[in-house]
């Protein structure tokens, strides 16, 4: 027979889970912390490529298991410490839809060192290759609306244009963080909006 509580000893049972979960998920938050700065402090001293997931843990000071009930590799810790990178790289600029670097610019100024270490030559240039991918997907998208607009063909010019593109803008950001980003956010912004005109221009002619 299953056992009857009083509203008061439900309470108290719910209170006591909920404050058992938040320990847990307080726990799970510190240790993947202390794994992402361990990630960090190690692509700053030596280059992400030359990381091994045991000095990672031994950085963080934890049981290889507990990194493996988090991660599947350094790479999947890797992404995990910019999760809405793609988010800030898409959100919508006094110019409308589109690619907007202006939030990517002001993130990695707040964030210099770690910016660094994602971005700069030690990286591995890993998340640079993911921000060109995403790139190159949003301008497609991007044409592909005009185009439909339009109702005309796309220009055989476009493809070309898209990749040159995100390496470009790709190329702005890393070289910008790599030489300490000495030049204001708002002077990278306007290259970067530069950049996109300039293709925009290309692809009608």
């Amino acid at each position: 027979m299953r056992k009857v509580f009083s509203k008061e000893q439900k309470q108290r049972k719910v209170q006591k889970m909920e404050k058992g979960s938040k320990v847990v998920d307080r726990r799970v938050k510190r240790t993947k912390k202390l794994l992402w700065d361990s990630l960090v402090s190690l692509i700053l001293r030596k280059g992400y490529d030359h990381i091994t997931i045991q000095e990672i843990i031994d950085e963080a000071n934890i049981g290889r298991s507990t990194f493996y009930s988090h991660y599947e590799n350094k790479e999947q810790l890797l992404f995990s410490g910019q999760p809405h990178l793609t988010e800030m790289l898409f959100q919508q600029g006094e110019e409308g839809a589109g690619v907007n670097f202006t939030t990517v610019f002001r993130h990695a100024w707040d964030n210099k060192d770690v910016a660094k270490a994602l971005f700069g030559k030690q990286s591995g240039h890993i998340l640079l290759n993911h921000i060109h991918d995403v790139v190159s997907l949003k301008l497609k998208d991007v044409f592909e609306s005009i185009d439909t607009q339009k109702k005309g063909n796309s220009s055989k010019k476009e493809p070309f244009l898209i990749e040159a593109t995100a390496a470009a803008l790709v190329s702005l950001l890393s070289n910008w963080i790599e030489n300490d980003m000495k030049i204001p956010i708002k002077e990278m912004d306007t290259m970067s909006k530069e950049i996109l005109s300039a293709m925009s221009r290309v692809n009608t002619v």
